[in-house]
């Protein structure tokens, strides 16, 4: 799989080590990074430099990386802390020390990003406390032993788990309706729990709060996954649904905490999505009727156990946009994805990174 990857990604990779979107025509950071991370630890380490070294030439002189879509280019602090980390990484193989000043100086940036304790806001356009981009914030700030730090890591701690549910599950954000969200999104969602718990396991710092959190999470993510791959009902953002990029930070997960049945679940879904040529597309080519009835069913059904409130206007909305994604988009929109393939290219190889 990962030489496979290794294959695809190297086709976009430019003289400057930049990778060019073969579908968007851009040149995102955090792809780049990721990217240039795992070739870097497979062995690549030439191609993996180039990547690296692209992405430093492309911080901003705040110290943060931009966040790039098609309609978009500002200043992100997930897309910073990832960057960030990554360079600090770099830095601990080479002992250049132009990758730790590029770190550092990310993790000065994302401190000045926390609009209440242990809550991080994204960019300048979104300031919803979104858990997934705090704990990005943490695997990067915990690797330094500054005072400052290590407060801003024990606030980011406190914070996710509070807002962790007595089941386990993390939500993609707190309860607080924030910009740019229409109603709040105090939700269970298997692509960001994974993704969530990910960042926390990255991390270099460690406490009896994150202990908890972490044992309670992992035992959620295991009760999603079976032997075909997640079990999606039990997901409820609709931005995130069956994206294929759950498998990849899963599968870090449980290979990290030792849940070896679950790990080989993801690895054998992880084999049956990527496409012939290496890539994976953004969600899985799979539609269940019965899921999909069942998930609009749950918009309209109060259940606090996965804290659904809202509105009969919102559970509408909601559940048009979940019709729509999972008919249209999967089937009629769904190209294959270097941003994705990106994102599970680095949790295969995360684990190099110690060996």
């Amino acid at each position: 799989m990962i030489e496979k990857i290794k294959e695809y990604v190297l086709k976009f990779q430019d003289k400057d080590g930049a990778l060019e979107d073969p579908i968007f025509k851009i040149k995102r950071n955090r792809v780049a990074a990721e990217i240039g991370k795992s070739l870097f630890f497979i062995g690549e380490k030439e191609k993996g430099i180039k990547s690296i070294n692209w992405v430093l030439s492309h911080q901003n002189q705040n110290g943060s990386w931009n966040e790039i879509h098609p309609d978009l280019n500002e200043e992100s602090t997930v897309v910073t802390s990832i960057c960030g980390r990554i360079m600090f990484e770099i830095y601990k193989k080479t002992k250049n020390k132009k990758y730790f000043k590029s770190a550092k100086k990310a993790a000065e940036y994302v401190l000045t990003k926390e609009f209440e304790p242990g809550f991080f806001i994204k960019s300048y356009y979104h300031y919803a406390d979104v858990l997934n981009v705090n704990a990005t914030v943490l695997s990067l700030i915990s690797n330094f032993n500054e005072k400052k730090f290590k407060d801003a890591c024990k606030r980011i701690i406190f914070n996710i788990s509070r807002n962790q549910f007595k089941n386990g599950a993390l939500p993609y954000s707190s309860y607080e309706q924030r910009h740019p969200y229409e109603y709040h999104l105090h939700i269970p969602d298997i692509h960001y729990q994974a993704t969530t718990l990910y960042f926390l396991l990255i991390s270099k710092t460690t406490n009896k709060y994150l202990e908890i959190t972490i044992k309670k999470a992992i035992n959620w993510l295991k009760s999603t996954i079976e032997k075909k791959g997640f079990k999606w009902n039990m997901s409820f953002l609709t931005f995130s649904h069956k994206v294929t990029g759950a498998y990849g930070f899963a599968e870090f997960c449980f290979k990290k905490l030792g849940y070896n049945k679950e790990e080989n679940y993801c690895l054998k879904k992880i084999k049956k999505l990527q496409n012939k040529n290496g890539s994976f597309s953004r969600y899985e080519k799979r539609i269940n009727l019965i899921h999909l009835i069942l998930g609009v069913c749950n918009e309209f059904c109060s259940d606090e156990k996965i804290g659904i409130n809202y509105s009969f206007f919102t559970r509408t909305k909601r559940s048009k946009e979940r019709i729509k994604r999972e008919i249209f988009d999967i089937f009629f929109k769904n190209n294959e994805s270097l941003i994705y393939t990106s994102q599970i290219f680095d949790c295969l190889t995360e684990m190099k990174m110690n060996e």
